[in-house]
């Protein structure tokens, strides 16, 4: 059977109420919710993220399903919102899309993991406040605390409504495939959709009528390949959710400065992926005027930076534990051309992000990808501390003016200890 013809289903709840999930139409989305939440347009105060499964047609995942989001409110209605892309990394080549769209853990759509018959990988809901931070996720899966109401955790967002992106496109919201039947046919191959755009444009519309057209502030972070899409999409989203530009927007990209290093063909899984005849991506136009003959450039953050004008806060290891064997590969083989690759990502955040007045970074030395929002410190400081003091009182008031790097070498097994059990100061006192 294809992928096509299994994800027809565009209301998923006729199988889902089989299952007493209570499933509800909001501003263009089937809705998911547990059986305690009574409104489903207001702040719930409870401990669940809801399922929001757009009915966009255009909105698919590379299997054909519909894509998703997910929706945690806080007690206190607010206009303040935080956005999450989620990782998963990326598909380089057809066959390896169509691999991720067979995938159970949803990285390429939820067909494969039986949605809409059981949730799969797209319950209705997911856990807000458990540990670990991170909605749904096991502990081998946390990547950090962004996405916690917990205070002590997430001290600068833990009040923001918050929205969890996942991920099922496989390009970091960026492929603009849209052929007439809706499907980039393959011959002998897995139909697929390249829509990572047409998801993005679909959540935005979706939230909106969900109240963030009425947001003062909103925070565009992300995890990994979510944290390219942050560098990818920050001045999209800016765009589309603030057209007026009367709101605040920021992004939070947490390890997704990938260096353009083309070993174990990361560089060419790029150009196939910005292709006509790969993902069709879409990239900055700035940044495509300023390559013209290679606007695939304009899919790694080395190359885009430059060009992204929304003010953005970057946290990154500089020995980056999915880089360093994925991307650097055989030309980091020695603890000296480690420590070549982390010397190289510092100096490129140096020329690009920080290159522009009131952006901020902080990079840590232990060896990891992601994980580090309330371990890692710098200058004294965990990442949530330096966050809520970049967003609540901008770079100048962090020590080197918002550039915090770690003069470490590799490895440091130190800079890996987490910090002592205590109380999160005051952001007041914190410099």
């Amino acid at each position: 059977q294809s992928v096509k013809s299994q994800c027809m289903v565009t209301r998923p709840r006729d199988s889902l109420s089989m299952m007493a999930i209570a499933l509800i139409m909001v501003g263009g989305v089937t809705k998911g919710t547990h059986a305690s939440h009574s409104d489903p347009g207001a702040p719930t105060g409870g401990p669940y993220f809801d399922l929001h499964v757009l009915e966009d047609p255009t909105a698919r995942c590379l299997d054909g399903s519909p894509a998703a989001f997910y929706v945690g409110r806080p007690a206190i209605a607010t206009t303040k919102w935080l956005l999450w892309g989620e990782g998963k990394a990326w598909c380089l080549s057809d066959a390896d899309c169509a691999a991720r769209a067979q995938s159970k853990d949803g990285r390429g759509g939820w067909t494969a993991s039986g949605w809409p018959t059981v949730p799969g990988a797209l319950p209705p809901t997911l856990p807000w406040a458990d540990s670990p931070c991170f909605p749904g996720q096991t502990p081998n899966q946390a990547w950090g605390c962004q996405l916690s109401n917990d205070c002590t955790r997430n001290p600068a967002f833990c009040t923001f409504n918050m929205v969890y992106l996942k991920t099922c496109d496989g390009g970091s919201w960026s492929g603009n495939r849209s052929d007439e039947s809706g499907v980039a046919l393959r011959p002998g191959a897995t139909p697929l959709y390249y829509r990572g755009r047409a998801i993005l444009d679909a959540t935005a519309s979706a939230l909106g009528k969900l109240g963030i057209t009425n947001a003062t502030e909103i925070v565009i972070g992300g995890g990994s390949a979510g944290a390219l899409g942050v560098y990818l999409q920050l001045d999209h989203w800016n765009r589309t959710l603030n057209p007026n530009q009367d709101k605040r927007v920021v992004g939070l990209p947490d390890c997704g400065f990938f260096q353009d290093w083309d070993n174990n063909s990361y560089h060419q899984g790029f150009v196939w992926m910005q292709s006509a005849a790969g993902m069709n991506s879409v990239v900055d136009p700035v940044c495509r005027a300023a390559h013209p003959t290679q606007p695939n450039l304009c899919l790694m953050a080395e190359h885009l930076s430059p060009y992204i004008t929304t003010p953005l806060f970057a946290l990154q290891a500089k020995f980056d534990s999915y880089q360093i064997p994925h991307i650097c590969g055989a030309d980091c083989t020695t603890t000296v051309q480690k420590q070549a690759y982390g010397d190289a990502l510092v100096t490129k955040l140096h020329a690009t992000v920080l290159n522009r007045k009131g952006n901020g970074a902080m990079v840590d030395a232990c060896y990891h990808h992601c994980a580090g929002y309330n371990t890692y410190k710098v200058a004294g400081l965990t990442q949530a501390e330096a966050v809520q003091i970049w967003y609540e009182r901008g770079a100048a008031a962090l020590p080197e003016n918002g550039r915090l790097f770690s003069n470490a070498t590799y490895p440091c097994a130190a800079c890996c200890n987490p910090p002592p059990a205590r109380p999160l100061r005051d952001h007041a006192t914190l410099a």
